[in-house]
């Protein structure tokens, strides 16, 4: 894998369905690392968000933080290494 941090053009923050029908009914946790065109070129999931069958809400209430820290948006734009207050794409 190779991704260059100059190459970032945006950051996503995705609460979604789990992506493994073998856990139904569960959520992952990401922050997705956006490259030229908006395509995920590098994504960090919360580690073990369960514990059996709940969310753990500690890995929740630290996602959610980090978050809040970079802008309190689903979707950030960055240029240059900088985290801008626009979404990349418009709603």
């Amino acid at each position: 894998m190779d991704v260059r941090v100059d190459e970032i053009t945006g950051v996503r923050f995705v609460r979604e369905p789990y992506p493994f029908p073998s856990f139904p009914g569960r959520e992952s946790l990401t922050v997705q690392f956006l490259g030229p065109g908006g395509h995920t070129v590098l994504r960090c999931y919360a580690h073990e968000p369960y514990d059996g069958q709940r969310m753990r809400p500690e890995k929740l209430a630290a996602w959610q933080a980090m978050r809040e820290r970079n802008g309190n948006r689903d979707e950030s734009r960055v240029d240059h290494g900088i985290l801008l207050a626009r979404p990349l794409t418009p709603r």
